[in-house]
């Protein structure tokens, strides 16, 4: 049976996918959060969802 290994960058890329979509459900759920209400929300420093955003 063949399984398939991720590479830590491919990991890093899945685990930034999910961070950008779940930042777009917020931002849609909620569209009226500051910057500082979505990085709480989501667990995020706010450098990092200004790096989320930014890569969108």
């Amino acid at each position: 049976m063949y399984h398939r290994h991720c590479s830590k960058i491919e990991q890093r890329n899945m685990s930034n996918d999910q961070d950008h979509l779940d930042l777009l459900r917020k931002i849609d759920n909620s569209s009226k959060l500051t910057q500082r209400q979505l990085a709480t929300k989501l667990g995020f420093s706010l450098g990092k969802l200004n790096y989320c955003i930014k890569s969108l």
